[in-house]
């Protein structure tokens, strides 16, 4: 699995998809009487599953770059998701997202992963 995010292509691919959710969920449940984000409904236990992904990827990005603080990034904008106040400021949890990208593709992969059979 680490071979995958030595990509860029499919480390962009799948940051992005699942980022999606935590965009047009909150959209499709803004209708509802609460405003904000409450971890017991099903729409916000999704987000939060797909942005623990987004970090789960970072991870693994950043070990392969030499950057193990790329998992802060996409940790604040969940910071900037659930926390109520801080949730009020548009648009920052969203840069985060981008400069997580922009980081995790503008650095070269310098260890690449070895599979079981090469260790061997």
């Amino acid at each position: 699995m680490n071979k995958a995010f030595a990509n860029n292509t499919t480390f962009v691919v799948s940051y992005i998809l699942l980022m999606l959710p935590t965009y047009y969920l909150p959209l499709a449940s803004a209708a509802s009487a609460s405003h904000s984000p409450n971890i017991l409904h099903i729409q916000w236990m999704v987000v939060l599953c797909a942005l623990l992904a987004l970090c789960w990827i970072c991870v693994i990005r950043g070990a392969l770059i030499g950057k193990q603080w790329l998992v802060a990034l996409p940790a604040v904008a969940i910071a900037f998701e659930f926390i109520p106040r801080l949730s009020a400021i548009p648009y920052v949890s969203s840069s985060y997202h981008l400069l997580a990208i922009i980081i995790g593709i503008a650095f070269p992969v310098i260890a690449r992963p070895q599979s079981a059979l090469t260790k061997a």
